[in-house]
C-alpha cells in the first residue's frame, strides 16, 4: 500500500497538521498496518505496507482527503491510499492421459496426424513410448490444445515416415527420398533405436548404387567351315589336307553398362575391334583344331576366345562354355533367366538366352 502527497514547502509548525491527518488515517487502517515516513517535507512520502488480509479489502482503503497548506493560500494537497495487489498465477491445469484403444490426434509442427496409443508406444524405450505410456502424466507442453490435439514442436513432414515405421515396423521410403539426414535427426530426437539402425543400413547400402531394371540378351550361332591347306610331310613333300573348323558368332545386348563391361572383361578379347560401343557386344572366334597347323590358323585370320582372369585363363571351345560364362556374369549382376530358345530343357546347348532384372 502506498500513500503519496504533493505538498509545497511547509512553514514552521505545519508538520503538526500532517501528523494529525496521519492520525486520522490510522483510524481507517487495520492494526497490522505500519506507517513509515520518508523524505523531506518538500517531497513527503508515506508508505503504508499492508498484509494480504487488509489489501484484499480495498473498500476500507480507498480514501481521499484535501486540506489547505497554510492560511490564505489556494493551494491544496491530496492524500490517497491504494493497495498494491500481488500478481497471482492461475492454478496449473492438471495433466491427463488419453485412453488406450481410441484415436489420438497429434499436431506435429502444424501437421495433424491421427493414430492410436498402441502405435505411439510400440517401442517403450523411445521418447514417444515414455510420453504416452499408460499412467504417465502428459508433460505441460504436450497438454491438449484447441480441438483436443497434442502439440509437438518438430518437423511435421518427416513425422509421416516415423509414424509409418511405428505402424509397420520397417522403413519404407519413396524412391529417390533425399531427406535421410533430417529423418535421422528426428529419429534421434524421438529416440527410436530400431529406426536409427534401419537408416544406417539404408545409408550404407546407398554407397553402391541400387540395381535398376535391365535386359540382357545373348545369341550364339555356330557354323562349320571346311578349311583346305597344304601340309608339309617332308623336305620336298607336301600333301593337300582339309579339316573342319567351327566358327562361332555371338551377339550380346545389355542395357546395364556395368554388366556389359563385366562381360567384355570376362571374355579376354584379343582385339579391341571385336568390342563395339553402346549396349551391343559382338564376338567371333574359332577354336584351332589339333590337325590345323598354327601357321595356317593365323594365315586364315582365325582367333580363339579366352575367358577368366590371370592364372585361370581358359579357352572357350564351344557354345556350352560360352553360355556358361554368360550365365555366371548375369547372375552376379542380379539378372534372372527369362527364356531359353529353342529347347528350355537344354540350357547350355541353346541358341538364345534372355535375362531380365526388375
Amino acid at each position: 500500500m502506498r500513500l503519496d502527497r504533493n505538498l509545497p514547502s511547509f512553514p514552521s509548525g505545519y508538520p503538526l497538521l500532517f501528523s494529525s491527518v496521519l492520525s486520522t488515517f490510522r483510524a481507517f487502517l487495520c492494526p497490522e498496518t505500519i506507517p513509515h515516513y520518508q523524505g523531506s517535507w518538500g517531497e513527503p512520502q508515506i508508505l503504508l505496507p499492508c498484509s494480504p488480509t487488509c489489501a484484499s479489502n480495498t473498500a476500507s482503503l480507498n480514501l481521499t482527503t484535501q486540506f489547505c497548506t497554510y492560511p490564505g493560500s489556494s493551494a491544496f494537497s491530496s492524500l490517497s491510499v491504494s493497495p498494491i495487489l500481488p500478481k497471482i498465477s492461475p492454478p496449473p491445469v492438471p495433466s491427463s492421459t488419453p485412453s488406450f484403444g481410441g484415436p489420438v490426434t497429434l499436431n506435429v509442427g502444424g501437421t495433424l496426424y491421427s493414430t492410436t496409443l498402441e502405435t505411439l508406444t510400440r517401442f517403450p524405450d523411445s521418447m514417444l513410448g515414455a510420453m504416452f505410456r499408460a499412467g504417465t502424466p502428459i508433460p505441460p507442453n504436450l497438454n491438449t490444445q484447441g480441438g483436443g490435439h497434442y502439440f509437438i514442436d518438430r518437423d511435421g513432414k518427416a513425422f509421416r515416415h516415423i509414424l509409418n515405421f511405428l505402424r509397420l515396423g520397417r522403413l519404407d521410403l519413396p524412391r529417390g527420398y533425399g531427406e535421410t539426414a533430417l529423418l535421422r535427426a528426428e529419429a534421434d530426437f524421438y529416440q527410436i533405436r530400431p529406426l536409427l539402425d534401419a537408416l544406417r543400413e539404408l545409408e550404407a547400402s546407398r554407397g553402391a548404387p541400387a540395381p535398376t531394371a535391365a535386359l540382357l540378351h545373348a545369341d550364339v550361332d555356330a557354323s562349320p567351315r571346311q578349311v583346305h591347306f597344304s601340309a608339309r610331310r617332308g623336305p620336298h613333300h607336301y600333301e593337300l589336307s582339309s579339316v573342319q573348323v567351327d566358327t562361332f558368332r555371338a551377339n550380346l545386348f545389355c542395357t546395364d553398362p556395368e554388366c556389359l563391361g563385366a562381360m567384355r572383361a570376362r571374355f579376354g578379347v584379343a582385339n579391341e575391334d571385336r568390342a563395339e560401343g553402346g549396349p551391343h557386344f559382338h564376338l567371333e572366334w574359332a577354336p584351332r583344331p589339333a590337325e590345323l597347323p598354327e601357321v595356317e590358323y593365323r594365315r586364315l585370320g582365325l582367333q580363339p576366345l579366352w575367358t577368366g582372369g590371370p592364372g585361370e585363363r581358359r579357352e572357350v571351345v564351344g557354345t556350352p562354355a560360352f553360355l556358361e560364362e554368360v550365365l555366371r556374369v548375369a547372375l552376379e549382376h542380379g539378372f534372372r533367366l527369362d527364356s531359353v530358345f529353342p529347347d528350355p530343357e537344354d540350357l547350355l546347348n541353346s541358341r538364345s538366352l534372355r535375362f531380365v532384372r526388375h
